[in-house]
Formats: structure tokens, sequence, C-alpha cells
């Protein structure tokens, strides 16, 4: 593990805009460990490496890193501090798409890195996304982009 980057963003509490550490202060439900889905209990803020804030809403249904159970020695689906970067992930997966992407993909290793994942693991995952991840263009109709995503810098 590295040491948190606040070059890549940083993790905000959505609720009074203090940051908050790589140790996770992010509020699950119970996860069903035989579908290891998870919903927000909090909303989570990431602000990135451009000073864009992400704001993923409560009741986000999030799994984890999307890693085939064979490679989960290597790399555990709810990985330390590579967590919350997958949940601003699977959210900007989600259904409507509140950005493309590319653009997910690069929050994504910017989250890992600002939480102190290093940068090996986090261009591994990254790379991974890249090629095997889903591909979606940004949703024109999402009302999420513009309440979701704002520059703060």
């Amino acid at each position: 593990m590295g040491k948190p980057d606040s070059r890549f963003g940083e993790f905000l509490d959505s609720y009074n805009g203090k940051p908050i550490g790589p140790d996770g202060q992010i509020v699950f439900a119970a996860w069903d460990r035989g579908n290891r889905d998870d919903y927000l209990l909090k909303p989570v803020t990431f602000v990135d490496s451009e000073g864009v804030e992400w704001v993923v809403p409560v009741g986000t249904k999030v799994n984890g890193l999307s890693v085939p159970r064979v490679f989960w020695r290597l790399t555990p689906p709810y990985a330390p501090r590579a967590r919350e970067a997958s949940v601003v992930h699977d959210w900007m997966c989600s259904d409507p798409h509140p950005c493309d992407s590319v653009t997910a993909a690069r929050v994504f290793y910017d989250a890992m890195r600002a939480n102190g994942v290093c940068w090996w693991t986090a261009w591994t995952r990254w790379l991974a996304v890249r090629l095997f991840g889903p591909r979606f263009k940004a949703d024109p109709t999402c009302e999420s982009i513009e309440s979701a995503a704002r520059r703060v810098a």
C-alpha cells in the first residue's frame, strides 16, 4: 500500500465537506455474500484530480471490484482502500451514466491513488477496467450530471 496522495483528489464527508481518511468512513448496508451487492446508506463524495466533485447518492448499488473469482487471492473484490474507489466507479457505470467510460476509469484511478493504493496496483486495475470493463457514453438526459458532478476548484 502506498500513502494517500491528495494530488489525485480526496474523499469528503458528504454532510460536512471535511476530508475523510483512507480507512473508510463509507457506510454500507449489510451485503449478501451470495451476490456481493451492497447499498450506500450515506452519500459518497469524491473530488478528482481535475477538481470535479462526484456525489454518489444514497441507495446506490455497488459490488466492489469486479474481479474474476480465480484472482481474488491477488485482488479481492473488497480490497482495502480500493473499495471506496469502486463505489464511485460502480455508480458511474450504472444507468443513466453521469460520464463516459474513459472518465469513469480515470476517476477510478484517481480515487485509488488518493486513498493510498500504490501506483502499480492502481494502474493495473485501471488497465483492467479500460481493457475489459464496460464502454459507454455520458447520458445527456442524466439529471445527475449537473447535480452530481461540478467543478469545485
